[in-house]
């Protein structure tokens, strides 16, 4: 009784939370005392919150099968404070009970406060309710109704919509369809790492020849999906129709003649409507971002009614709108295409890098690197580096990680890519050999370790790396620990940077740098 008093009279959410899961230990004592509450109408608010985090666990759903009665039920969500009935209609999308599901239903239109009504939403749209849609359907009726009598605020209805068009993007039958071939030459966008474009413009240029180089990417013009994502220095491939610095009165224009233009059916096999998503790229504020959905969703309904389904849980092509103040670009991924050119990654890591930008990164300095060399990755993780590394040229693999887990997701990667690497479970300093090429994703920042453990580990390594480069060989390594590289490198009068590239990756901005043996 003692803690569940403690957790009544907190006010810090952390805190109580903390409490919540110490009473997990003993939950069957804390639920009957809070039902017992809620009969006396005691700390209702209080009571709600703890069933709804306390529900998360399936033992505790199943205790109260037996021990929630309607009682309770009309009690919470009868209570005057909106919070109370929140927390309730978030416990009873946990709790699952079908012998609430009507009154929840009928509590739609009695719900008054807009942040109960989006949540009691969602509770129902974890109930496997067959006419769930008809059911929604009719409710965003009445709530236009509301809406265009003023009793209901534009910012309000906005956000009820997007938690009604959550459930039915989760509960629509979605007909999907598959890829065949694109029916006509389109401008394709690459998108690439801008600090390395030059390499990557180069790289597709000679696969391409009719490639341009953009801000970004690089454009292309082709009818061959296939044949385009065999390059792999570029992250995603965006259709675009004219769709740079439009104005943004066009925008819509530019949706409706890609719609109007049939390259969806065209180039696919199936029945029934396609399924989309739109993706707002902008620093605008969340109720903006809400407002162009909205537009983009009406727009496409009024135009093509049923023909296109707004689902962003599954959807088959993606509208994507990236704001530039008074323009914006427009460009169309097809989700139906399947991207194979990693299927190798079976297993990655927190810190694993992308392999779109490990290719990339290689193409920027495969100057460096040579025909039959044997290359060393010293921090291999899950061998991403190495894996890319066998598509420049021919060479033999060898991965090092003090990570056991590391070398076991190597193997299970190289493996599918049918790459041979020599992989050693080992800590890099205690590993003996020769190599031409020493490449790697070095361990940086707090993914991994901390600054202190880095400058104790980059003093060994980069001593290390001057005994085991051959001579004329050659270290790409990729830190955001700048300053300390720099220092070690300094220090060792036997490596030479020779260059030092900025890159963006996983968020962050490391450098690469190229560092020679002398």
């Amino acid at each position: 009784m003692e803690l569940l008093n403690k957790y009544y009279l907190e006010k810090d959410e952390k805190l109580r939370n903390e409490l919540l899961e110490e009473m997990l230990e003993n939950y069957k004592v804390y639920l009957d005392m809070a039902l017992s509450n809620i009969l006396s109408h005691k700390e209702l608010r209080n009571n709600a919150y703890l069933l709804n985090v306390l529900s998360r666990k399936k033992r505790v759903c199943d205790y109260l099968k037996d021990r929630f009665k309607r009682v309770h039920f009309d009690v919470l969500v009868n209570d005057e404070d909106s919070k109370t009935r929140k927390n309730t209609y978030s416990f009873m999308g946990n709790f699952l009970d079908k012998d609430y599901v009507i009154d929840l239903i009928k509590l739609l239109k009695k719900e008054e406060t807009n942040y109960c009504i989006s949540t009691l939403v969602l509770c129902l749209g974890n109930y496997n309710i067959k006419n769930i849609e008809e059911i929604l359907n009719k409710y965003m009726e009445y709530l236009y109704k509301k809406y265009k009598e003023g009793d209901l605020l534009e910012v309000h209805y906005n956000e009820i919509l997007t938690s009604i068009n959550k459930v039915l993007n989760k509960t629509s039958s979605v007909i999907n369809h598959k890829f065949n071939k694109l029916d006509r030459e389109v401008d394709i966008y690459l998108t690439c790492m801008k600090p390395l474009l030059n390499a990557c413009y180069t790289k597709i240029k000679s696969l391409v020849n009719n490639a341009r180089k953009l801000e970004d990417g690089v454009l292309v013009t082709s009818d061959e999906m296939h044949r385009i994502y065999k390059i792999r220095c570029f992250y995603e491939a965006l259709i675009s129709m004219n769709g740079f610095n439009v104005k943004n009165e066009d925008m819509l224009s530019n949706i409706k003649n890609f719609l109007d233009s049939k390259l969806l059916e065209n180039s696919h096999t199936g029945e029934g409507e396609f399924t989309y998503r739109i993706e707002y790229v902008t620093t605008k504020n969340k109720q903006e971002k809400i407002n162009m959905y909205n537009l983009v969703n009406e727009y496409i309904k009024s135009n093509f009614g049923e023909k296109y389904l707004n689902n962003a849980s599954v959807y088959e092509f993606e509208i994507r709108i990236i704001d530039k103040g008074d323009k914006c670009d427009i460009f169309y991924k097809l989700c139906t295409f399947k991207d194979s050119r990693y299927d190798y990654r079976i297993k990655d890591l927190p810190a694993s890098i992308n392999p779109s930008s490990a290719n990339m990164m290689l193409e920027e300095i495969k100057q460096y690197l040579k025909e039959g060399a044997e290359v060393l990755d010293p921090f291999c993780g899950t061998s991403t580096m190495l894996i890319e590394r066998s598509y420049l040229s021919k060479c033999n693999l060898t991965g090092v990680d003090i990570d056991s887990k590391a070398i076991e997701y190597s193997k299970i990667n190289s493996s599918k890519a049918n790459i041979n690497i020599n992989l050693v479970n080992k800590d890099i300093l205690n590993h003996e050999g020769f190599y031409d090429e020493i490449i790697s994703n070095m361990p940086y920042g707090n993914r991994v370790s901390n600054h202190k453990e880095n400058e104790i580990l980059y003093k060994g390594f980069i001593k290390k790396v001057s005994s085991m480069l051959n001579d004329n060989g050659v270290a790409i390594l990729l830190t955001t620990e700048l300053s300390l590289l720099k220092k070690v490198i300094k220090d060792n009068k036997k490596l030479k940077i020779v260059k030092d590239i900025y890159t963006e990756t996983g968020g962050l901005t490391p450098h690469l740098f190229v560092i020679k043996k002398i």
